[in-house]
C-alpha cells in the first residue's frame, strides 16, 4: 500500500502500525540492544568502547559470583584460594604466610578447587 493511494483511515491506521511494528522488530534485533550493558554506576561507561565496558562488566559479574562461591567454602579452603587467586601468592609465599608446609597449601588449593567446582555445578543445576 503507498500513502499517497490511501484513502481509508483505518487502513492507514493499520499500515503506520504494521511500518511502527517492523521498525521496532529491527532495532531489537540490531547490534544497538545486543551491546547494551546495564550498570549501576553509569560513570565507569565514560570513555570506553563497547566491547571492553561489556567484557569488564562480565568480569565483574563472574567475580562477584566468584566470591560468593567462595563464602560457602570452609574457611581454610577459602583463605588459600583467595591469596592463590585474588593476591596472586605463590605456593611458597602462601605456605610463608599461613606457616604451613608447601605440600599442605597444594593440597587445600587442589581440594578447594574441586569443592568450588561441586558449588558451582549445585547452583548451577538449580537455576
Amino acid at each position: 500500500m503507498k500513502f499517497n493511494t490511501c484513502q481509508d483511515k483505518a487502513k492507514l491506521k493499520a499500515w503506520l502500525y504494521k511500518i511502527t511494528r517492523n521498525q521496532c522488530i529491527d532495532y531489537l534485533r540490531s547490534k544497538v540492544v545486543k551491546t547494551t550493558v546495564l550498570t549501576d554506576n553509569p560513570d565507569e561507561l565514560l570513555f570506553s568502547t563497547d566491547k571492553v565496558v561489556e567484557k569488564r562488566m562480565l568480569a565483574k559479574f563472574e567475580r562477584e559470583k566468584l566470591h560468593q562461591h567462595l563464602d560457602s567454602l570452609p574457611s581454610d579452603y577459602k583463605q588459600t584460594l583467595s591469596l592463590y587467586y585474588f593476591y596472586d601468592y605463590s605456593y611458597s609465599e602462601i605456605s610463608h604466610l599461613l606457616r604451613k608446609d608447601i605440600s599442605f597449601v597444594k593440597n587445600k588449593l587442589f581440594r578447594g578447587k574441586q569443592l568450588l567446582r561441586k558449588v558451582y555445578e549445585k547452583k548451577e543445576a538449580v537455576v
